[in-house]
């Protein structure tokens, strides 16, 4: 027994030597594999034990030993765990070998401690690249030439990166705002010329269609004025050989004659005369000023242009005319052009959805009819234009305000006449433009003008 005590105190430095530098190593080699919570609890439990089998693997059973062991498990973040200190008191043998003991904890404390030490401070440097490239989108071939700098200069390169990176975008982004307000504006003044142009489009088919009814209206007199002037020119004629014969009774009774043609001729001239007037009135537009009006004669006034108009394009149209004009609506303010533009084009519409809605031929005994009423309201006027034409699915409805929005086919329409009569309305006299309609019912527009 003995023998082998003192084969155990010999060879005692041995084995300690060979535990320690066996816990070191296990120790390094579990902090080298990648982190986690699972790896540092076991390098610091097996630490501990191959001291403590190192230290009762020696011990005398004659011999009273005392060590206390001093260990922190710091957190996982700092990356530092294990024995961080170790005191021994102990009898003679544990003294023989305290010197190598504390030289052993040394070592463990340089190395582990160092080398977790360099982890430490120099992982953030490390990271530091990747973290700013990702917030600021640095380019990672800018990166990778400062990857293998092992100094405090690569935040200073960074920065110098950043800043131009940042740079080179505020140009960037100035440039390409700078482009961008360019090709707006430059699209915004061909928006608007453009508007411009499909606006006098529509202002000048609305004025064909004025001239084409007004044409026709004013034929109608003029045809009376030729006819009762040829008739008064043959008279005349006759009247000479009468007189020449002496036939005083037919005389008397040809210049009878010629009297009435005269009436009848001025009569016709005097009505030529007012449509012109009426339309000069109308059709000023130096002015555009609301003044009272008298809402009945303008109604009834351009119902007899729109539906002698439509006429002169297709003599073989005829429609039946209905009109219910309340007589307590009297002068009513408003801009007597503009509703009058209005008013043309809902009579236009409405005479071309009857006309159509004949064509078709769906029904023998179907018959165009208009019916045109206004109606004084508490604080409001009506106007209401009615036809029994085609109507309206809900869909076309939706759209039907919306300029350039058109049934008709192309070349019959430009899709700004309902549009611009809603802005005249709504915005020019501050009132509201309702359509009601159905398909094969007809429609119904109706302007409310606020009194």
């Amino acid at each position: 027994m003995k023998r082998i005590i003192r084969i155990v105190r010999y060879a005692g430095p041995l084995y300690l030597a060979i535990g320690g530098g066996l816990f070191i190593y296990v120790d390094l080699f579990v902090s080298n594999i990648p982190q986690g919570p699972y790896w540092r609890a076991p390098s610091l439990l097996l630490t501990v034990a191959l001291l403590v089998f190192i230290n009762t693997r020696f011990k005398s059973n004659h011999e009273l030993i005392y060590y206390t062991y001093l260990c922190y498990l710091f957190s996982l973040s700092l990356m530092i765990s294990g024995l961080l200190w170790s005191t021994f008191s102990s009898v003679p043998l544990a003294r023989s070998f305290s010197a190598l003991t504390v030289a052993v904890f040394i070592v463990y404390i340089s190395s582990s401690g160092g080398y977790k030490l360099l982890l430490l401070l120099y992982l953030p440097m490390l990271l530091l690249p990747l973290a700013i490239m990702i917030t600021y989108q640095v380019g990672i071939a800018s990166m990778i030439q400062y990857s293998n700098v092992y100094s405090l200069i690569i935040p200073c390169l960074i920065a110098s990166q950043v800043d131009e990176n940042l740079r080179f975008k505020e140009f960037s982004n100035r440039k390409i705002a700078e482009y961008e307000r360019n090709n707006a504006n430059k699209a915004y003044q061909e928006l608007a010329s453009t508007q411009a142009q499909l606006i006098q489009k529509e202002k000048l088919a609305s004025l064909g269609e004025l001239t084409a009814g007004i044409a026709h209206e004013i034929q109608n007199p003029l045809n009376f004025v030729n006819n009762f002037a040829e008739l008064s020119a043959e008279l005349v004629e006759e009247l000479k050989d009468e007189t020449q014969a002496g036939r005083t009774d037919e005389v008397l009774t040809i210049t009878d004659i010629l009297t009435e043609n005269l009436r009848m001729i001025h009569h016709h001239g005097v009505r030529a005369s007012g449509i012109v007037r009426g339309m000069l009135d109308h059709s000023r537009t130096g002015s555009g000023e609301k003044r009272p009006t008298d809402l009945n004669a303008l109604v009834n006034e351009y119902l007899t242009i729109a539906y002698q108009g439509i006429r002169a394009n297709n003599n073989g149209f005829s429609c039946q005319i209905v009109k219910q004009l309340d007589a307590t609506v009297g002068q009513v303010v408003v801009t007597p052009q503009e509703l009058g533009r209005v008013l043309l084009n809902l009579y236009s519409n409405a005479f071309y959805a009857v006309s159509k809605q004949a064509q078709q031929g769906d029904d023998p005994v179907y018959k165009p009819e208009i019916v045109v009423s206004t109606q004084r309201q508490a604080g409001a006027v009506l106007i209401e234009v009615q036809d029994n034409g085609m109507g309206m699915a809900e869909s076309v409805k939706a759209k039907i305000f919306q300029p350039f929005f058109t049934t008709k086919p192309p070349g019959e329409g430009t899709g700004l006449g309902l549009s611009l009569s809603y802005d005249i309305v709504t915005r020019g006299h501050g009132g509201s433009l309702l359509v009601n309609s159905q398909v094969g019912s007809g429609s119904i527009f109706t302007i409310q003008l606020p009194q």
